[in-house]
């Protein structure tokens, strides 16, 4: 914070976010919120953007996995991110004739683009009926109730009216952690010396499982792995940290654990942030790396 200051800096993005329980006040009483207070006084804003950077693509999680550079490949989330189609999470179906579809598909227009379509519908499968069309709405649930006001108040014959949750669909590399297949096996050490080269680390933390001689798969979590990695099938785990029976857990299961310290996993991603910036910002705006900020934890 006092580097903030010296610099007059307008905003702080913070990978983690100086919040984590919610404050119903803020007083004198603890150290966080006299941070706030302090932010608030100085008219700097926050920002902390940890999950989204942890499941994005191309985010704090492929940058990790990058320690090992172009020999990985099959590279996919460990917990794919899914997503409902244009953040609608109903869809709406009803016969209607072709004259009732017109006008539905002119007073419906506040929904969206591309959220009401018509699908022409053939004697073959509606009977004998002729210039019916079958009437699709994707939607909130909070829409739903005008939506069926609409249809009302246009005086539509509801047949065959259904209503059903969309399915989420996968966001294409999306989702937390990644896990790849190493192009041809390499060794614990190798892998050591890959990782230490990108954090900038001269030490981390090892427990090798028994008889383990060559890696040819690695799961990587950045910040805490304990709770994606658990269970994931890999000769590799590389995270921040984990708890004492889950990396315990691991070893038994033939997997090897490389642990680099909470924050030592997500600080380096924050000079791509500031270059991706710097692209975008042009000379507008000044992105600096914070010179103070380092993981709490030392070795000594």
């Amino acid at each position: 914070m006092q580097e903030a200051e010296q610099e007059e800096v307008n905003m702080i993005v913070s990978y983690h976010p100086p919040i984590f329980g919610s404050f119903k006040r803020l007083t004198q009483r603890t150290w966080k919120e006299k941070l706030i207070i302090r932010c608030l006084e100085k008219r700097i804003a926050v920002y902390s953007p940890h999950t989204s950077w942890d499941a994005a693509a191309d985010g704090v999680n492929d940058w990790l996995i990058g320690a090992f550079g172009d020999d990985i490949q099959d590279k996919k989330p460990l917990e794919q991110t899914e997503i409902l189609p244009k953040g609608t999470n109903k869809r709406l179906s009803v016969m209607v004739s072709e004259e009732e579809a017109k006008l539905l598909l002119t007073s419906l227009q506040w929904l969206g683009k591309d959220q009401v379509y018509c699908e022409n519908q053939n004697s073959s499968n509606v009977g004998d009926a002729s210039g019916t069309v079958k009437l699709h709405v994707s939607c909130k649930a909070a829409d739903l109730s005008e939506i069926m006001k609409e249809l009302t108040r246009s005086g539509i014959t509801l047949q065959h009216l259904e209503c059903t949750d969309s399915a989420k669909l996968p966001s294409p590399g999306f989702g937390m952690g990644r896990s790849g297949r190493f192009r041809s096996s390499i060794s614990i050490e190798t892998a050591i010396s890959h990782i230490k080269d990108h954090l900038g680390l001269q030490h981390v933390r090892i427990a090798k499982a028994p008889g383990q001689t060559e890696l040819t798969s690695v799961a990587v979590c950045a910040g805490s792995g304990s709770s994606v990695l658990r269970g994931v099938k890999a000769d590799l785990y590389l995270t921040g940290e984990m708890s004492h029976h889950d990396v315990l857990d691991a070893v038994c299961k033939g997997t090897s654990v490389v642990l680099c310290d909470h924050s030592n996993t997500e600080r380096g991603f924050l000079k791509v942030v500031q270059v991706r910036l710097q692209d975008v910002l042009k000379s507008q705006v000044e992105v600096l790396v914070s010179l103070q900020d380092s993981e709490p934890l030392k070795v000594m």
